[in-house]
């Protein structure tokens, strides 16, 4: 499987500052998109510090770190990739909530939300991960489908038959940073040739509509990624892009 990549963040026309952060690493064909939240306008030190950690854990881990999972010609298999990004949320989790701990007043809180993802070429596998609300999507043959479930009490009213009033959906029930230690969801996608996936944050998915979502994509199938997601900030500005904007792209395609 052959990949094509593009990622831009965006602070929207409402907020003063932009607190998301991105990673597209296409050394490592990992991919990362991180939603701060905090007082004193520390959800991007959040942010930014999940990002760092995570890159630098996938980076630094060698690919003989685990003898008792199958080999592969990527760095990672698939199997590998799952326990290393797995590990990179919670080391991530980890070093924010011991800044929080050691915080008296600035950053005292902070956390975020993270969508992670690992593609193996050689299996033609989307290893994902995600905590809060930001999510990793799969569009297919037109079909746009959300591979992750929101960590957010709208998501928990919704399962729970939508009664009563529903709760604002920016509610989240889990985030890096906040807890000594939190569930870390992790799963994996077989792609095939055509496939595109998106990660994005809720300033893409709470105001842009998933028929919007498959326009962008269809409209520029024939054109760059990077038209792809800008297309997509585009759209959300025109629903007044109330919050940070961020959206990854990960076009796939058949090797020749």
């Amino acid at each position: 499987m052959i990949i094509q990549t593009f990622g831009i963040t965006d602070t929207g026309l409402r907020r003063n500052e932009n607190e998301d952060s991105i990673l597209v690493n296409d050394t490592e064909n990992l991919f990362l998109v991180a939603d701060g939240v905090g007082g004193n306008g520390a959800g991007n030190v959040a942010s930014a510090i999940a990002v760092d950690v995570i890159e630098e854990h996938i980076e630094d881990t060698d690919s003989s770190f685990d003898q008792s999972l199958e080999r592969s010609e990527d760095k990672f298999s698939v199997d590998q990739a799952h326990v290393v990004l797995e590990q990179a949320l919670i080391e991530a989790n980890s070093r924010i909530k011991t800044v929080n701990n050691n915080s008296i007043n600035s950053g005292q809180g902070m956390a975020t939300t993270i969508v992670g993802a690992l593609y193996v070429l050689k299996a033609a596998t989307l290893v994902f991960a995600h905590v809060g609300d930001s999510r990793v999507y799969r569009y297919r043959k037109g079909v746009l489908v959300p591979l992750t479930k929101d960590h957010s009490a709208h998501q928990v009213w919704l399962d729970g038959g939508s009664i009563g009033e529903a709760p604002k959906k920016n509610i989240i029930t889990y985030a890096l940073g906040l807890r000594d230690s939190i569930p870390v969801f992790v799963d994996r996608d077989s792609s095939q040739g055509g496939d595109t996936y998106v990660l994005c944050s809720d300033g893409l998915h709470d105001f842009v509509s998933d028929e919007e979502i498959c326009q962008a994509l269809t409209k520029n199938k024939a054109q760059s990624v990077k038209k792809a997601c800008e297309n997509l900030i585009e759209v959300s500005k025109k629903h007044g892009a109330p919050d940070n904007v961020t959206v990854i792209i990960i076009r796939c395609e058949d090797e020749l």
